[in-house]
């Protein structure tokens, strides 16, 4: 599976635009210019790796 992949803080709407045009997914979720909100699991520098990790496997899969 192809996937776009975007910074959760970031406005998606071009990556969105993108992957309509292409016939692909956006995966909007990741971090890297901040941390998850508390109890996210991504609320720490660990959890945000983590989290990224198991977000982008999941896509490419």
């Amino acid at each position: 599976m192809k996937a776009i992949f975007a910074e959760s803080s970031i406005d998606a709407k071009m990556a969105k635009r993108i992957a309509d045009d292409t016939n692909v997914k956006v995966v909007d979720n990741l971090y890297s210019d901040s941390l998850g909100k508390q109890g996210s699991g991504a609320d720490t520098v660990d959890g945000m790796l983590l989290a990224n990790v198991r977000t982008i496997a999941e896509a490419l899969r």
